[in-house]
């Protein structure tokens, strides 16, 4: 969790429905699976944020997708 972003060697997929997790993990990018598709790459605590504002819909349109 420490380690700097570049520094890293390895990697993982977490899969949530809430974004709690990322209390736990350092994450530097997310993205949002809507419909079956993969529709937003982002900062994932922006994601997360603009979704608990906004909702999954609004996301797919939001200004972070583009």
């Amino acid at each position: 969790k420490n380690c700097p972003i570049r520094m890293r060697q390895c990697m993982g997929l977490i899969i949530t429905h809430t974004g709690h997790i990322l209390e736990y993990v350092n994450a530097d990018i997310g993205h949002v699976l809507y419909n079956g598709r993969l529709t937003c790459q982002g900062n994932p605590r922006d994601l997360i944020d603009e979704i608990s504002q906004q909702g999954y819909e609004k996301c797919v349109e939001c200004a972070l997708c583009q």
